[in-house]
Parts: C-alpha cells; structure tokens; sequence
C-alpha cells in the first residue's frame, strides 16, 4: 500500500500530477475519507492535470457531475464526479454501473465506502487520513490500492 505524506496544497498538486500520470481509460476511483479532507480538492486537481477548464465542483446535490477531457487527453474521453455524501443507501437501481463500465471515461467516486457493493472489484482506493490542520493546509495521508472484494 502505498503512501503519501501532503502537508501542503504544493504537496497535494504533486500526487495529483504523478497520480493523474498512471490513470488509465475505464478506471474507477473510489475516495474515502472524513467531511472536508480535500476529496473535491484532489479531484479538481487531478481534473486540471487532465486539461479539463470547466469549474469543477463538488456534486454533492446533483451526485453526478460529468467533464469532457479536451483532446482525450491519456486517451480518456470523460470524467465523472459521484458524491454519495446525501445518499444513506446506495441502491443498485441508481444507474451508478453505467458510469462505472464507460472504458473511454475515469470515475471518482466521493464517500464510497457507501457503495462497496456496486464498486468495480478493480477500482482503486484512496484513503485520505486528516492528521491534523496546520498554517499550510491539511496534513493527509493517501493510500491507493486494488480492493480485493472485501
């Protein structure tokens, strides 16, 4: 599991450049993490890595939010956001599947520990883990990793 330190918003760039630099076509991501981590901030990070320009903001009412990437930009087409945040139960009859089979586009997924039964067996796991707040942001912690269907 791999392990990442960020103690600044400089610092969350960088995983976002070097994170954005290994997504592939058809990956699913699922964020996980306590209220005000930088889940949105990281997505709208990795958002500017891809080229995307339009305002990325976090969906927590509309609970999906799709971006064209210009010029396809690592061969990805679209970008999903999906905040599950509002939802207290995660039906399979919501049409989050959809998204998730869509090979041309990413998906991240915000609050998806509430979705563990409709995630990809493949989706990679970010786990950011607030230590503490400090004059230069928020000192987190990102872990990603293959979900072995537990």
């Amino acid at each position: 599991m791999a392990q990442n330190n960020i103690n600044s918003l400089d610092d969350l760039r960088l995983f976002a450049k070097d994170f954005c630099a290994q997504l592939k076509p058809g990956t699913v991501v699922a964020l996980v993490g306590p209220l005000g981590a930088g889940k949105t901030t990281l997505v709208q990070m990795i958002a500017l890595e891809l080229g995307i320009t339009a305002r990325v903001t976090s969906p927590t009412f509309a609970l999906v939010k799709e971006y064209e990437v210009p010029n396809k930009a690592r061969k990805i087409s679209r970008m999903y956001h999906i905040d599950l945040y509002r939802l207290d139960r995660i039906d399979d009859d919501l049409g989050f599947e959809e998204y998730f089979a869509d090979i041309d586009s990413v998906v991240f997924v915000e609050w998806a520990e509430k979705a563990k039964h409709i995630l990809p067996a493949s989706a990679v796991w970010l786990e950011i883990l607030v230590k503490n707040n400090s004059k230069n942001g928020v000192r987190s912690r990102f872990f990603g990793n293959k979900k072995n269907g537990s």
